[in-house]
């Protein structure tokens, strides 16, 4: 048998890839991609921090316009001092006396004779008017003079006093100005 050459097969080592075998294109394109992707990474972390600061200038716009509100609803001196008298006013206004019908109604029913009739009480701001009807002149003239004794009533008059001839009664209009209850 002649000469044998000996040969190594080694079946688990893998065979060796010479870097420089491969084309230099693949190079260029490995690093755009990766200048591509740190592009990508720098965009999103920019427009992350852009969002974040819009997110921050809305809420300070938003507590200015606040502050700006509060600002604004403050009065000068001036106004307060308008505001202030008007309030006043308004007071003073409330706290002047009322005249109090029902008790304008029972004075008058007091200085009412016996036998006269009240027909009509018109009262319109402090003046009063009276209509009624009464047995004689005697009566009218007794009412005249009780509601001139009552210091509720100013200023008493007489209108008209008919005597109807064929009622025999009196008819009557009275005028006069009310007093305000002072409290």
């Amino acid at each position: 048998m002649g000469d044998f050459k000996q040969i190594n097969i080694n079946l688990f080592q893998r065979a060796r890839i010479n870097w420089l075998t491969v084309p230099y294109w693949i190079y260029g394109l490995i690093s755009m991609a990766m200048i591509a992707a740190l592009l990508a990474l720098f965009y999103l972390s920019l427009k992350h921090g852009l969002n974040y600061q819009q997110i921050v200038y809305a809420d300070l716009h938003s507590q200015i316009q606040a502050h700006n509100d509060e600002a604004f609803g403050f009065m000068t001196l001036q106004e307060l001092e308008k505001k202030l008298a008007f309030n006043n006013q308004a007071v003073i206004e409330i706290e002047k006396p009322r005249l109090s019908f029902s008790d304008t109604l029972r004075e008058i029913d007091k200085a009412r004779p016996a036998g006269a009739l009240i027909a009509e009480i018109d009262i319109e701001s402090r003046k009063a008017v009276v209509k009624g009807f009464s047995p004689d002149h005697n009566h009218v003239a007794r009412l005249l003079e009780g509601l001139q004794d009552n210091v509720r009533f100013n200023k008493v008059t007489v209108i008209s006093s008919i005597m109807d001839e064929k009622t025999d009664a009196t008819r009557f209009t009275m005028e006069f100005e009310l007093e305000v209850e002072k409290k």
